[in-house]
Protein backbone atom coordinates (compact mmCIF):
# COMPACT_ATOMS: atom_id res chain seq x y z
CA UNK A 1 0.00 0.00 0.00
CA UNK A 2 1.07 3.64 -0.66
CA UNK A 3 0.05 5.85 1.95
CA UNK A 4 0.73 9.80 1.72
CA UNK A 5 0.46 11.54 5.17
CA UNK A 6 -0.84 15.24 4.52
CA UNK A 7 -0.03 17.60 7.22
CA UNK A 8 -3.45 19.68 7.47
CA UNK A 9 -2.75 21.57 10.27
CA UNK A 10 0.10 23.65 8.98
CA UNK A 11 0.59 25.10 5.61
CA UNK A 12 4.20 25.71 5.53
CA UNK A 13 4.44 21.50 5.35
CA UNK A 14 4.46 19.08 2.67
CA UNK A 15 2.85 16.34 2.18
CA UNK A 16 5.19 13.03 2.69
CA UNK A 17 4.28 10.43 0.59
CA UNK A 18 5.19 6.91 2.78
CA UNK A 19 5.16 3.10 1.26
CA UNK A 20 4.33 0.70 3.60
CA UNK A 21 3.15 -3.00 3.35
CA UNK A 22 0.68 -4.69 6.51
CA UNK A 23 1.08 -8.35 7.14
CA UNK A 24 -2.10 -9.80 9.10
CA UNK A 25 -2.53 -12.26 11.13
CA UNK A 26 -6.39 -12.40 12.54
CA UNK A 27 -7.16 -11.66 15.28
CA UNK A 28 -3.81 -10.89 17.19
CA UNK A 29 -0.88 -10.64 15.15
CA UNK A 30 -0.15 -7.39 12.88
CA UNK A 31 3.10 -5.98 11.45
CA UNK A 32 3.25 -3.05 9.69
CA UNK A 33 6.33 -1.88 7.56
CA UNK A 34 7.31 1.46 6.58
CA UNK A 35 9.80 3.29 4.09
CA UNK A 36 10.07 6.61 6.35
CA UNK A 37 12.00 9.37 5.04
CA UNK A 38 14.22 8.80 8.09
CA UNK A 39 14.41 5.29 7.13
CA UNK A 40 12.64 1.79 7.24
CA UNK A 41 10.75 1.64 10.25
CA UNK A 42 8.72 -1.67 11.31
CA UNK A 43 6.05 -1.86 14.06
CA UNK A 44 4.77 -5.35 15.29
CA UNK A 45 1.84 -6.17 17.69
CA UNK A 46 1.64 -9.57 18.54
CA UNK A 47 0.03 -12.00 21.41
CA UNK A 48 0.32 -8.49 23.63
CA UNK A 49 3.94 -8.22 22.57
CA UNK A 50 4.54 -4.96 20.76
CA UNK A 51 7.71 -3.86 19.42
CA UNK A 52 9.43 -1.76 16.79
CA UNK A 53 12.49 -1.79 15.05
CA UNK A 54 14.07 1.14 13.33
CA UNK A 55 17.74 2.58 12.97
CA UNK A 56 18.33 2.83 16.50
CA UNK A 57 17.83 -1.15 16.44
CA UNK A 58 15.19 -3.75 18.49
CA UNK A 59 12.87 -1.94 21.13
CA UNK A 60 9.44 -2.55 23.16
CA UNK A 61 7.19 -0.15 22.02
CA UNK A 62 6.54 3.13 25.04
CA UNK A 63 3.19 3.07 26.79
CA UNK A 64 1.78 5.66 24.32
CA UNK A 65 3.24 3.89 20.71
CA UNK A 66 1.69 0.33 22.37
CA UNK A 67 -1.92 2.25 22.78
CA UNK A 68 -2.23 3.94 19.68
CA UNK A 69 -1.49 0.35 18.02
CA UNK A 70 -3.64 -1.30 19.94
CA UNK A 71 -6.12 1.35 19.16
CA UNK A 72 -5.56 1.06 15.51
CA UNK A 73 -6.06 -2.75 15.44
CA UNK A 74 -9.05 -2.82 17.71
CA UNK A 75 -10.69 -0.28 14.46
CA UNK A 76 -9.26 -2.48 11.40
CA UNK A 77 -12.70 -2.71 9.61
CA UNK A 78 -11.95 -6.49 8.53
CA UNK A 79 -10.87 -7.58 12.42
CA UNK A 80 -14.54 -5.83 13.85
CA UNK A 81 -16.68 -7.52 11.33
CA UNK A 82 -15.07 -10.99 11.82
CA UNK A 83 -15.51 -9.70 15.48
CA UNK A 84 -19.03 -9.20 15.06
CA UNK A 85 -19.65 -12.75 13.13
CA UNK A 86 -18.31 -14.20 15.85
CA UNK A 87 -20.47 -12.32 18.46
CA UNK A 88 -17.16 -11.16 19.83
CA UNK A 89 -18.44 -7.86 20.19
CA UNK A 90 -21.39 -6.29 20.29
CA UNK A 91 -23.47 -3.51 17.69
CA UNK A 92 -26.30 -1.09 17.33
CA UNK A 93 -28.43 0.39 14.94
CA UNK A 94 -27.79 4.19 15.19
CA UNK A 95 -29.74 7.06 13.38
CA UNK A 96 -28.90 7.04 9.85
CA UNK A 97 -26.23 9.79 8.66
CA UNK A 98 -26.50 12.24 5.83
CA UNK A 99 -23.33 12.80 3.48
CA UNK A 100 -22.90 14.90 0.42
CA UNK A 101 -26.51 14.06 -0.02
CA UNK A 102 -26.62 10.75 0.60
CA UNK A 103 -28.63 8.71 3.49
CA UNK A 104 -26.13 6.11 4.87
CA UNK A 105 -26.84 3.15 7.36
CA UNK A 106 -24.83 3.92 11.03
CA UNK A 107 -24.00 0.69 12.90
CA UNK A 108 -22.01 1.27 16.35
CA UNK A 109 -19.47 -1.47 16.90
CA UNK A 110 -18.22 -1.58 20.50
CA UNK A 111 -16.72 -4.10 23.21
CA UNK A 112 -15.61 -3.80 26.55
CA UNK A 113 -12.01 -3.43 25.66
CA UNK A 114 -12.17 -1.06 23.38
CA UNK A 115 -12.21 2.73 23.83
CA UNK A 116 -15.48 4.42 22.56
CA UNK A 117 -17.61 3.13 19.75
CA UNK A 118 -16.96 2.92 16.38
CA UNK A 119 -19.44 4.03 13.98
CA UNK A 120 -19.93 2.65 10.48
CA UNK A 121 -21.43 4.13 7.52
CA UNK A 122 -23.27 1.77 5.38
CA UNK A 123 -24.18 2.74 1.43
CA UNK A 124 -27.64 1.14 2.03
CA UNK A 125 -27.58 0.25 -2.10
CA UNK A 126 -24.46 -2.22 -1.43
CA UNK A 127 -23.95 -2.65 1.66
CA UNK A 128 -20.37 -1.28 1.45
CA UNK A 129 -19.22 0.70 4.55
CA UNK A 130 -18.24 4.16 3.26
CA UNK A 131 -16.84 5.63 5.92
CA UNK A 132 -15.87 4.49 10.17
CA UNK A 133 -15.91 7.09 12.98
CA UNK A 134 -14.71 7.39 16.06
CA UNK A 135 -13.27 9.64 19.17
CA UNK A 136 -8.70 9.48 19.48
CA UNK A 137 -6.46 11.73 21.04
CA UNK A 138 -4.76 14.55 19.49
CA UNK A 139 -1.40 15.70 19.82
CA UNK A 140 -2.65 18.38 21.70
CA UNK A 141 -4.08 15.59 24.20
CA UNK A 142 -7.61 17.20 23.32
CA UNK A 143 -10.62 14.37 21.89
CA UNK A 144 -11.14 14.60 18.30
CA UNK A 145 -13.60 13.02 16.02
CA UNK A 146 -12.07 10.78 13.24
CA UNK A 147 -13.38 9.92 10.14
CA UNK A 148 -12.23 7.64 7.53
CA UNK A 149 -13.63 7.35 4.45
CA UNK A 150 -13.26 4.65 1.77
CA UNK A 151 -13.66 4.46 -1.61
CA UNK A 152 -12.54 2.44 -5.24
CA UNK A 153 -14.21 -0.65 -4.14
CA UNK A 154 -12.42 -3.61 -6.46
CA UNK A 155 -13.64 -7.21 -5.74
CA UNK A 156 -10.40 -9.26 -4.90
CA UNK A 157 -11.69 -12.96 -5.62
CA UNK A 158 -14.82 -11.88 -4.71
CA UNK A 159 -14.06 -9.85 -1.67
CA UNK A 160 -15.26 -6.15 -1.56
CA UNK A 161 -12.05 -4.38 -0.70
CA UNK A 162 -11.49 -0.02 -0.63
CA UNK A 163 -8.55 0.79 -2.33
CA UNK A 164 -8.59 4.29 -1.33
CA UNK A 165 -9.32 6.07 1.77
CA UNK A 166 -8.63 9.84 3.37
CA UNK A 167 -8.74 10.12 6.85
CA UNK A 168 -10.01 13.28 8.64
CA UNK A 169 -9.54 14.46 12.09
CA UNK A 170 -11.50 17.20 13.41
CA UNK A 171 -13.03 17.63 9.77
CA UNK A 172 -9.34 18.32 7.92
CA UNK A 173 -7.66 15.81 5.83
CA UNK A 174 -4.73 14.54 7.66
CA UNK A 175 -3.94 11.28 5.34
CA UNK A 176 -4.52 9.81 2.10
CA UNK A 177 -4.22 5.80 1.51
CA UNK A 178 -4.03 3.97 -2.24
CA UNK A 179 -3.47 0.51 -1.62
CA UNK A 180 -1.23 -0.74 -4.79
CA UNK A 181 -2.20 -4.99 -3.91
CA UNK A 182 -4.05 -6.93 -1.11
CA UNK A 183 -3.71 -10.22 -0.89
CA UNK A 184 -5.92 -12.67 1.85
CA UNK A 185 -5.18 -16.53 2.94
CA UNK A 186 -2.16 -16.56 1.87
CA UNK A 187 0.57 -18.04 4.51
CA UNK A 188 2.42 -15.93 6.49
CA UNK A 189 5.96 -16.68 8.21
CA UNK A 190 5.79 -16.90 12.57
CA UNK A 191 8.85 -14.73 12.16
CA UNK A 192 7.07 -11.98 10.84
CA UNK A 193 5.31 -10.96 14.28
CA UNK A 194 9.01 -12.62 16.45
CA UNK A 195 10.64 -10.25 17.77
CA UNK A 196 14.44 -10.59 17.11
CA UNK A 197 17.10 -11.19 19.49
Amino acid sequence: ALDRCHAGASPNRMPVAIETTSYIEYPRSFRVDARMPSGPVVKVFSSDECWVQDGRGVREASPAEAELMQDTIQRDVIGLLLALAEGKVSAIRLPDVVEQGRSLTAIGVGASAMRGLVVLLLDPTTDLIRAQRYEATAVTGARETVEEQFSDYRSVNGLQVAFAAVVQAAGVPVLTRQVRTFEYNVPLAATLFTRPV
